[in-house]
């Protein structure tokens, strides 16, 4: 079995960010993460001021909570991408990823050819369809987010750039994966991955 080593006693803070389409509260309705450890910091993503890659949603998100290089990110889909970008700028210790991505080739090939067309799709009314559905607080979340900046982030995912991690840089990476994912499939490629 393998040992989930997160992060060390120095480390600072731990600052989670949400799926996209999502905010910090898909982390705090389970009481689970709740109690998981003091210094972990569930964030939201910032207000969407026509950023239209990772790596500028990362810097905003590192000005706005004020993250150094001692501090552990990390984040769920889109959360760990921009995860990614932050450690590619501060080298932090540890990487949280939850269902994400470590490069673009990850994600699912819906969304690679959905991204051409996603400023012409009424994505909107979908959330308001969704919102109506009031299916789980999840979609609550989707319903209430900015059409905008999840339209951004698809094209910027399908657009980001290969990180070309190292061996060294792996090992502070832990990725934890669902078997179901549709959205960013289980890596089979990657041997430590943990899969749940």
């Amino acid at each position: 079995m393998k040992t989930l080593r997160c992060y060390s006693s120095s480390s600072r803070n731990i600052y989670l960010l949400p799926g996209m389409g999502a905010t910090s509260e898909m982390y705090t309705m389970k009481s689970q993460w709740l109690n998981l450890d003091t210094r972990i910091k569930y964030i939201n993503w910032p207000e969407y001021t026509n950023q239209s890659s990772l790596k500028e949603i990362a810097q905003t998100v590192i000005q706005q909570h004020q993250i150094t290089s001692n501090d552990i990110v990390g984040g769920a889909s889109l959360g760990g991408m921009v995860s990614l970008e932050i450690f590619r700028i501060l080298n932090n210790p540890t990487v949280l990823l939850f269902g994400s991505a470590i490069s673009r080739d990850d994600v699912s090939r819906i969304l690679r050819k959905f991204s051409p067309v996603v400023d012409s799709f009424p994505l909107e009314k979908v959330q308001q369809f969704v919102n109506y559905a009031n299916i789980n607080e999840i979609s609550a979340m989707f319903a209430a987010s900015d059409p905008e900046f999840i339209k951004a982030m698809i094209k910027a995912v399908v657009k980001w750039d290969d990180l070309n991690i190292s061996d060294q840089e792996k090992e502070s990476i832990v990725r934890i994966h669902g078997s179901l994912d549709i959205v960013i499939p289980y890596p089979k490629y990657d041997s430590k991955c943990y899969k749940i």
